[in-house]
């Protein structure tokens, strides 16, 4: 009977302590979570990433050229290369804005023409209704107009930035901290997250996470093909 009460003792130890420690695994996923959904907003793509100048134009344009059906000409891609190579601004966060305003990388289903799209290319000075038609400032229209303010506008965020700044984001109804200066840039120019019902599509197609989503989905394609072009 001892050795019984042992036991039971014994058991009843072993299944408290793994159910404190299923408490304790459960309490750490939560907060991994909550801090992982916290930098998902705050952080969305490194400085270095933002900025290096480690590719070619010849590996640029046989990037956009991968994708079926992309409209860039030669020289439309080395507009963009001159100016980011002007503001030091790496190309890739720049075609990834343009898909996102305009589908002129990876071009979806619409029935507006490339020369429209080209008109708001980077969607700067442009009414967020312009995806359903209307120009708002008609002096910003033009494909190297909008990718020549586009950079420089970001040049000019990345510099205004400094640790602890806040940015409100329209869709979250509140201020957040950007991790970096890159960060913040992306949220000056845009400043909304997406993925919130009570806002139209069109939000969620420009905003901040649609952007990661696309950074993590052309990344690796970028890297190879920028690897290619070094070696030739």
């Amino acid at each position: 009977m001892k050795t019984e009460k042992i036991l039971k003792e014994i058991n009843k130890k072993k299944y408290n302590n793994l159910y404190g420690k299923i408490v304790i695994i459960i309490y750490l996923i939560f907060i991994i979570f909550f801090i992982c959904r916290a930098n998902g907003q705050e952080y969305l793509i490194s400085d270095y990433e933002f900025t290096n100048q480690n590719y070619t134009m010849q590996g640029v344009y046989k990037f956009c050229k991968s994708f079926k059906n992309n409209p860039l000409s030669y020289d439309d891609v080395e507009i963009i290369v001159r100016y980011c190579h002007l503001y030091t601004i790496n190309p890739l966060p720049i075609l990834i804005k343009m898909q996102m305003e305009s589908d002129l990388l990876e071009r979806n289903l619409t029935n507006k023409t490339v020369r429209y799209l080209k008109i708001r290319a980077m969607g700067y000075g442009m009414a967020h209704n312009f995806r359903l038609g209307g120009l708002k400032h008609y002096e910003y229209g033009g494909y190297q107009i909008q990718i020549f303010h586009a950079i420089k506008r970001m040049r000019e965020f990345l510099e205004e930035w400094e640790p602890g700044m806040k940015k409100y984001v329209i869709d979250l109804k509140k201020d957040i901290i950007p991790a970096n200066a890159s960060s913040y840039a992306l949220y000056r120019y845009t400043p909304f997250y997406g993925k919130h019902n009570e806002y139209n599509w069109k939000y969620d197609a420009i905003g901040n996470m649609a952007f990661s989503s696309l950074f993590r989905k052309y990344k690796m394609g970028w890297d190879i093909t920028m690897h290619e072009e070094s070696q030739k």
